[in-house]
């Protein structure tokens, strides 16, 4: 059985401090050699230009494989 790559994405998880619904926000297409540290880098740059009152609170790295039977 052989394991295939199939995507990488990250979602990034806003707060909303006005009381309203938290944010979510998908990128897709992230390349499979990307490390968490730089995963993590670019989401510290994204923060940095969220809105203030949607503060950047955590994210996901989703990977998908597709096992062949």
């Amino acid at each position: 059985m052989s394991a295939n790559f199939e995507d990488k994405k990250v979602q990034l998880n806003y707060d909303n401090l006005a009381g309203e619904k938290n944010r979510k926000q998908t990128i897709a297409n992230i390349s499979k050699e990307a490390t968490d540290e730089t995963i993590l880098s670019f989401a510290r740059l994204l923060s940095t230009i969220a809105p203030e009152d949607e503060p950047l609170h955590d994210l996901i790295v989703i990977e998908s494989y597709r096992h062949s039977l």
